[in-house]
């Protein structure tokens, strides 16, 4: 058969000019191609699902993802809040029935709904139980009404450690300026106070008196306290004892000022030395 005969039969192989061999290697590079372009496609399905699947399991413990539960913590705090609210009007209704009738402090006046005002009980900052008191919508630590009595010496370190039950008022220990009406003028006095409660605290070191674990917890505590360090502050002599007696703290205060809060025997043993 010519060569042009075999081109024109539809059966006889053509002639390419390519060997056998490099048409099976081609072969053989699609088929690859194939394979690779399958392979690529299963990697992209296993990713996506490896991405959902991560997603899903942070959003599930709430430490991440697209979601960050920022719903579910909204909803926690608003629990917070509600029960919050609820126990603050149950608080404020025990206060309205239990409030220390013993006292005649002024309590929800302007009828039903009015704010509380009165005693309550608190925890001080010693762990031991002490009244605290509701008025001018805040908490303080003095009756709404209470003006400071005029004290000696003797009074104040009672007031100071003790408080008083008639009437009824806590350590002043635990006041603070804005406890009081007149906030602005109380802080020099309380500051005052301090100063001269903290130098009794020293004059009771200087005379070696016992003030035990409990420091001074009673009346006559305070008094036999008094009555170990006043010869300290009696800058006049220990002869006219009376008058010390009936001096004001106030007055004690500015002599010990004036004697640069120096003791009786302090000042003497400078003069010396």
């Amino acid at each position: 058969m010519l060569y042009h005969e075999a081109h024109l039969c539809p059966v006889a192989p053509k002639l390419t000019g390519i060997p056998p061999a490099h048409t099976l290697i081609l072969d053989q590079n699609l088929s690859l191609k194939k394979e690779i372009i399958n392979l690529k496609n299963q990697v992209i399905a296993s990713a996506e699902r490896y991405e959902e699947t991560l997603k899903g399991e942070l959003n599930r413990r709430g430490i991440g993802g697209e979601v960050y539960h920022a719903n579910d913590i909204l909803d926690s705090v608003r629990a917070c809040i509600a029960q919050f609210t609820s126990l603050m009007e149950e608080s404020r209704s025990n206060m309205q029935i239990t409030p220390n009738s013993s006292n005649s402090y002024r309590g929800g006046a302007g009828g039903a709904g009015a704010q509380y005002s009165g005693p309550l009980i608190a925890t001080g900052e010693d762990g031991s139980n002490r009244t605290t008191y509701v008025w001018g919508g805040q908490f303080h630590n003095i009756p709404e009404n209470f003006v400071l009595p005029k004290m000696n010496l003797n009074t104040l370190i009672y007031y100071w450690f003790c408080g008083s039950k008639h009437p009824l008022v806590p350590p002043l220990k635990y006041a603070r300026s804005w406890d009081f009406r007149n906030p602005r003028a109380m802080t020099s006095v309380l500051a005052q106070m301090k100063k001269m409660v903290s130098h009794v605290l020293r004059a009771a070191t200087h005379v070696r008196f016992d003030l035990g674990t409990n420091g001074v917890d009673s009346l006559d505590k305070a008094t036999r306290l008094y009555e170990a360090i006043i010869h300290l502050f009696q800058y006049g002599g220990t002869k006219n004892t009376r008058r010390y007696t009936a001096m004001t703290w106030k007055t004690v205060y500015l002599d010990l000022q004036k004697h640069k809060f120096k003791f009786v025997g302090e000042e003497q043993s400078n003069r010396v030395s």
